[in-house]
């Protein structure tokens, strides 16, 4: 075989996968410790959203609804099958009954279901061929992707709803 100074990387390019795979593993875990230091001594009970009165806790169990659909999109696909939410699929739709069947729980129950999901998904990208990660796939909402990409969204989905947190708890100027 001879040295083009990329040695480190197979032919068929499963090196450059292996690096994307440790780069998002360590993003899912940086990127969570991030926003838990960021959350430490905001009351979950606080309103983030005044239009449809969701607090802090409700903002946290959405993120862990749309990570439980994500994992179950990334397992059903490293199943060599597909999962999104049907044809019929709203968003808004969802966004509503994920909110209601999750709306009475305790926040520490809430927080729990958001670490698990996030170490299901850890868990699951630590399983993935190589390949799997920038094989086409269908996501929840029906859209067609990479793996990559989807658990890009969630760390992205994530930093925003902290953005969206950290700016409807900060103290006004006036």
């Amino acid at each position: 075989m001879q040295d083009n100074g990329h040695s480190h990387i197979s032919p068929d390019g499963q090196g450059e996968n292996d690096a994307e795979k440790r780069r998002l593993l360590a993003l899912l875990e940086s990127s969570r410790k991030a926003t838990l230091e960021a959350l430490r001594g905001i009351d979950d009970y606080a309103i983030v959203h005044a239009d449809t009165n969701w607090r802090v806790k409700d903002v946290l169990g959405h993120l862990a609804a749309w990570e439980h659909e994500v994992f179950a999109s990334i397992q059903a696909f490293m199943e060599h099958d597909e999962y999104t939410l049907g044809p019929d699929f709203d968003e808004q739709r969802y966004n509503t009954a994920a909110y209601e069947r999750r709306k009475e729980l305790d926040p520490a129950q809430i927080r729990i279901d958001w670490a698990m999901v996030r170490g299901d998904i850890r868990f699951a990208l630590r399983d993935m061929a190589p390949d799997q990660l920038v094989a086409p796939m269908r996501y929840p909402s029906g859209r067609t992707g990479t793996a990559a990409v989807l658990i890009q969204e969630i760390i992205d989905h994530e930093e925003e709803h902290l953005q969206d947190i950290l700016a409807a708890l900060r103290p006004s100027s006036s």
